[in-house]
């Protein structure tokens, strides 16, 4: 039943009235601009506990870590990855600085079934695809206006896949209970944080971080990380 009902999703994100079984029941189908239900609550939250959705950009050996929760259909995501993130990767990520995880919190089920196809992308695909997603949202033809999931984000899929690109496959893969669960968990889980006031939000090295979004302010606030880090 909910392989079915996952079908129908993901083949017309226009459909509004679908009704997932458990586990994603936790999140109702609704337009962007729809906030999902309250998650349950997990009993503790560490944002470095890393998820198999995370997509990870930087060294391994970075000392410092920062963490994106964002959602596929948040504006102010696709902001930030549109105007700040390229400065922010060439600045702190490429020289070796910081290591950047990006963690899916979807806001609603078009996010959540968007989070499950990046999912199943090839993992070395996965940041283009999502920088992809980020890129059509703030244009004149947003891929969650397009009707079908297959015509909207299927060609961003497309692009950033190119010969791997097959929707069919993609679309089975999204379908499966599992990989749903593993897309959306970092969201039930982050809920029970109670300081994710909304997206994106950011931890640099575990720490909440509510400072502007600006490479120099992200800067400072890296440096300050890494003496913390030499100082203790």
């Amino acid at each position: 039943m909910l392989r079915r009902k996952l079908l129908a999703v993901i083949s017309s994100v226009s459909v509004l009235s679908v009704a997932l079984a458990s586990p994603a029941a936790a999140i109702q189908l609704g337009t962007p601009e729809t906030a999902a239900p309250e998650a349950p609550k997990t009993v503790a939250f560490n944002p470095e506990v890393s998820y198999p959705s995370d997509i990870v950009t930087g060294s391994a050996s970075a000392p410092v870590t920062i963490i994106e929760y964002a959602s596929l259909t948040c504006p102010h995501c696709a902001n930030f990855h549109t105007k700040v993130y390229n400065d922010l990767e060439k600045a702190l990520i490429d020289t070796g600085k910081v290591r950047f995880v990006f963690r899916h919190f979807p806001l609603d089920q078009i996010a959540a079934v968007a989070s499950t196809a990046v999912s199943c992308a090839p993992k070395e695909s996965q940041a283009k695809v999502v920088s992809g997603l980020f890129t059509s949202l703030l244009s004149d033809k947003p891929w969650p206006n397009a009707g079908t999931f297959e015509v909207g984000a299927g060609a961003v899929f497309s692009h950033a896949l190119g010969d791997a690109y097959d929707f069919e496959a993609l679309k089975k893969c999204a379908e499966n209970d599992e990989q749903f669960r593993e897309a959306v968990k970092p969201r039930f889980d982050a809920e029970s944080a109670n300081v994710i006031t909304g997206t994106p939000f950011f931890f640099i090295n575990g720490q909440p971080y509510m400072g502007p979004r600006t490479v120099e302010e992200f800067s400072k606030a890296v440096d300050a990380a890494i003496a913390a880090k030499q100082a203790k």
